[in-house]
Order: C-alpha cells, then structure tokens, then sequence
C-alpha cells in the first residue's frame, strides 16, 4: 500500500507527524489526551492502527526499535563460527539457558548440549563457512529479530532470518526461531492464501 494515498500532515506541540487520512479512514479527530492515541507506523509499507475515535499522533521510525547487539546474542554467534570446537561450549553457555528452545526447518531440540553437538557438527563438516550479521537488530517485548548470511569466501551460500526471545530474569537466549531465505511470493495461480487476503508487492 502507498502511504502517500492514506495520509496526510498534522501537528501537535510543534512537532511534525502524519496521521491518517479521514478521506480514506473516516471521521478522525485529533486529541491529545493521554490514553487516547494511534500510531502510524511506516515499517514494510503497513498500516498498524491502535487507539479510538480521538487520537493522539506518535510518529515511530524503524530505528526506534534497534538495538545494541547484547551480549548473548554476541556469545551465540561466536560460537558459530569458533574455529576450536574445544571452546564451542564455553561460548554457548553464555549464550544460552540450559533448556534454550532451538527451530529452524532443518532441525529442531531442546537444551544447550544439543545446540553445543549441532554447532560442533557445523564447524567440523563445514569449518570454511562463517555467519555475518546482515541487519541491524529489531528489539520487542524481549525478542530480538534480524537478518543473517552463511558465506564461505566471499560467496552469500545462505540467507536467513532468526527471531530470538531472551530470558528475562538472566538475559540468555531461551528460544531461537530460524527461517531460510524471504517469504515465497505470492503466486495468483496457485497460493495457500485466500483470495480476498491475498495482498502484492
């Protein structure tokens, strides 16, 4: 969707911000009582809506919920691409929890010991691949989302996405959720997504 169609200018204390168009959402007022709001978030070409028919207009910027890569996540990465596997356990445990949650389409466990044998198995089959961090860090609620690469050399051999939640009361991961690649796009022909929510980019 074209934001440009959907929105339009406004202001509150001096400070720019786009709310939404009542031509294309309806009667819309602006108020600025606390508890009363919406947010227009400009993120993947989404509308996402909260609030009431009074609302308050917040503007949020994708970077707003970047964050400095904490120190597990740092830790979880090393040992991926620890060339000694002699030290991959000690760089998985402060990574981790002891009974960290692990998915991707490939596998699936439960525990460090089995995350430690599955990096060990990587980097003594494969000990010319590496992993990069390929985006900067998305950060809510206690999950973090961003992009990775596998490469060897400077060949891309693998693209991937990770959403992982961390441990509140220690701040070490507890759950990794890993998926290959982009979504498949949708196809018009054939699509497991009905027709009246199918959307294009």
């Amino acid at each position: 969707m074209d934001l440009s169609s959907v929105t339009h200018s406004a202001s509150s204390d001096g400070r720019d911000c786009e709310v939404l168009n009542p031509l294309f959402f309806g009667k819309c007022a602006f108020d600025t009582a606390p508890g009363t709001y919406f947010i227009v978030e400009r993120s993947s070409r989404e509308l996402r809506w909260f609030g009431r028919s009074t609302v308050k207009c917040v503007r949020y910027r994708r970077r707003d919920w970047d964050v400095p890569m904490p120190d597990a996540l740092c830790a979880y990465w090393t040992a991926w691409n620890e060339p000694d596997v002699d030290l991959i356990g000690e760089h998985v445990r402060r990574a981790v929890t002891e009974e960290v949650e692990w998915n991707d389409p490939r596998d699936s466990f439960v525990g460090v010991e089995e995350l430690e044998r599955a990096i060990r198995r990587l980097r003594t089959s494969k000990p010319d691949y590496a992993f990069v961090i390929a985006s900067e860090i998305d950060h809510q609620h206690g999950r973090l989302r961003y992009r990775w690469d596998m490469i060897r050399g400077d060949r891309t051999l693998m693209e991937g996405l990770d959403v992982v939640t961390l441990d509140p009361t220690c701040g070490l991961i507890n759950r990794v959720d890993g998926f290959f690649g982009d979504p498949t796009p949708i196809d018009d022909g054939e699509s497991g997504v009905p027709g009246s929510l199918r959307g294009h980019r």
